[in-house]
């Protein structure tokens, strides 16, 4: 699991109670935004759905409303519908959705659901209670339909039943053995979805976590926890493009750790894995600035990219770095390094940089090693 930097982060759960979320603020957010963008079709289709299904009840108004069906007409398509419409409208409008997808999901709800308690309050005797079925429905759509955040369905199931039990028990009361079965299938199908939509919350949650980790470890380099070749090579392409648009020069240093072999072969290969922590920790160190990289390309070779970097700024940086100026007191080393600093042109590729360094580097380590050379691109 990771947390907001990439790194191995917290559970799925947080602290507030029955509900699910992050304790890390940002990764909660970048949840809810992948979330209600992978949501937003299905909950646009169900939403319609809900809608037209909600009108066609309009025949069974006609069927069982005896002397009251026009009344009912009137509270399901004259009062209830625009309010609906309303709602609707807000799940095709991106700023609204993208902000107000949970309290969209509970106005839609309990006007839905609380329009079939007024319907049910106007049938006859003989068929009364019937439209609690249309209660189950909203249950469905709730939790089994809708993806948003659980607890604004469940709020909106948990205040249609207050409005049931108010017209049950004031408006227009029922026998009690029938209130008492009526509340005891409704709350047992009201903790069922519940559960569910809770559980389906959590699994979105482990999937996002998961997700999350395969990307990290697909672009982290395992020993050293730097970036690794091909997240190297995303960057760069971006970075390139804000360097090309700006006219902002970069510096790219090709790195190599002096002597791993003979390290691996004296003290063994864990003062080795020592060493490339250190030469590690020391380039994170210097990418400290957004553009800024420092990444593994492989055994003892390291590539860093300093984005809006002189040349002169950085062959102070290399020099340092060869020197072993920045490397950790209780695990010394020395590195070569070429560097090569551009102005991005349309012609720039990361072959030839990735070249012409290598070119530098080779040249650094026939003069002794532990040292860098410098150069400018033609």
């Amino acid at each position: 699991m990771t947390d907001g930097t990439g790194h191995a982060g917290r559970g799925a759960a947080g602290g507030r109670g029955f509900g699910l979320v992050f304790e890390d603020a940002e990764l909660e957010r970048q949840f809810w935004h992948r979330f209600q963008r992978q949501h937003r079709s299905r909950n646009q289709f169900a939403v319609v759905l809900g809608l037209l299904l909600f009108c066609l009840f309009a025949v069974v108004d006609r069927g069982v409303g005896d002397d009251h069906w026009q009344a009912m007409l009137v509270v399901r398509l004259g009062f209830t519908l625009p309010l609906l419409l309303i709602g609707v409208a807000g799940f095709f409008i991106r700023p609204i959705v993208e902000r107000y997808t949970g309290p969209l999901v509970f106005f839609v709800l309990f006007v839905s659901g609380a329009s079939v308690v007024v319907m049910n309050t106007m049938l006859p005797p003989e068929v009364r209670n019937l439209y609690f079925t249309g209660l189950l429905i909203v249950l469905v759509f709730g939790h089994g339909f809708f993806r948003t955040d659980f607890r604004w369905p469940a709020a909106a199931i948990a205040l249609t039943f207050v409005v049931y039990l108010y017209a049950a028990l004031w408006v227009d009361p029922v026998p009690a053995p029938m209130l008492l079965a009526s509340t005891f299938y409704y709350v047992s199908a009201a903790v069922i979805m519940v559960i569910t939509g809770w559980s389906l919350e959590q699994q979105e949650r482990n999937n996002f976590l998961m997700e999350r980790q395969l990307r990290y470890l697909a672009h982290t380099d395992e020993l050293t926890g730097l970036a690794n070749r091909r997240a190297f090579i995303d960057h760069f392409s971006a970075e390139r493009q804000r360097a090309l648009r700006d006219g902002r020069p970069l510096s790219l240093f090709l790195v190599d750790l002096d002597h791993l072999k003979q390290i691996n072969d004296s003290r063994g290969h864990e003062h080795g894995d020592a060493t490339l922590k250190a030469l590690a920790g020391a380039l994170r160190a210097l990418a400290r600035r957004p553009g800024d990289l420092a990444a593994r390309l492989g055994g003892d070779e390291f590539v860093l990219l300093l984005s809006d970097c002189s040349h002169d700024q950085g062959c102070r940086i290399a020099r340092d770095l060869a020197s072993g100026a920045a490397a950790q007191a209780d695990v010394p080393f020395t590195a070569s390094i070429g560097m090569i600093t551009m102005v991005p042109d349309s012609d720039c590729t990361l072959e030839q940089l990735l070249q012409q360094a290598d070119d530098a580097l080779y040249q650094a380590k026939r003069g002794g090693r532990a040292q860098a050379v410098c150069r400018r691109r033609p």
